[in-house]
């Protein structure tokens, strides 16, 4: 006589009492905060520079000399402008990918690769504050100056940051100009920025009106994503699996007459 027994089997069930926890607004805020930070950064990092930005790395040193708070200032400033860059291109990019995805893609992957670059003209305001506070002479600073600017990488990593951002920023504006959701003025702002950094009219101020007219932009992109619906921002999370177990009668058993015959 066959005994069959029950073999227990794990099965996945899904159950809506284990649903992960939807995070999508947390997203929304901290790509909306992220985004103008960085500009404001660099605004207030040029504002603050004791000399001016064009001028030789002889008077640059003058005036680190005569003003080392606002330097220090200006550095600390810079150093928050290059690590949140990045983040701020990718908010930007996800505020207007659904109205304009192709011009936030190519923007926005133009933007990390420039923006990835921003360190590189970071160089010569930390030398000279080095060189400064070290008492280094000026013919040693600048010569150590020269060497890096002129160094193939520097100068190509300087070309990507400078055309690529101001391409970027072309894309991005156009594409939150399109969007319905931010203020197609802060689209237009956004586009016009980029190439106003090449030119830097008016000096320091210039330069920072610049950049300030670039963080007013991106506050565009801020209220695009604080309209945006979490399902229109992502997909909801999974749901987990619950496990459970179920009996399952196990396969019968052959008898020796069934096997031979």
């Amino acid at each position: 006589m066959d005994k069959h027994q029950a073999t227990p089997t794990v099965v996945a069930i899904a159950s809506p009492h284990h649903r992960k926890r939807d995070v999508r607004s947390f997203w929304t805020w901290v790509l909306a905060l992220a985004a103008p930070i960085p500009f404001l950064a660099l605004a207030a990092n040029i504002w603050l520079l004791p000399s001016d930005l064009h001028a030789d790395l002889p008077a640059q040193l003058l005036g680190v000399a005569a003003h080392p708070d606002p330097m220090q200032a200006a550095l600390w400033l810079s150093l928050v402008f290059a690590v949140s860059a990045v983040p701020a291109v990718i908010a930007v990019a996800w505020s207007s990918r659904r109205d304009a995805p192709w011009l936030s893609l190519i923007g926005g992957v133009i933007g990390i690769v420039a923006f990835a670059e921003a360190g590189v003209g970071a160089h010569t305001d930390l030398l000279a504050v080095i060189g400064v506070t070290e008492h280094l002479g000026t013919s040693q600073i600048v010569s150590v100056n020269d060497g890096v600017t002129e160094h193939p990488a520097g100068q190509i990593g300087m070309l990507v940051f400078l055309i690529g951002q101001a391409v970027s920023l072309i894309l991005l504006g156009i594409a939150m100009w399109r969007t319905h959701l931010a203020p197609r003025w802060m689209g237009i702002l956004l586009a016009v920025s980029g190439p106003a950094h090449l030119l830097t009219p008016g000096g320091n101020v210039g330069a920072a009106t610049s950049w300030l007219l670039t963080a007013v932009g991106c506050v565009g992109a801020s209220i695009a994503l604080l309209r945006t619906s979490n399902d229109a921002f992502d997909l909801p999370p999974e749901t987990a699996p619950q496990l459970q177990e179920h009996e399952n009668p196990s396969p019968p058993t052959h008898s020796l007459r069934t096997r031979t015959s």
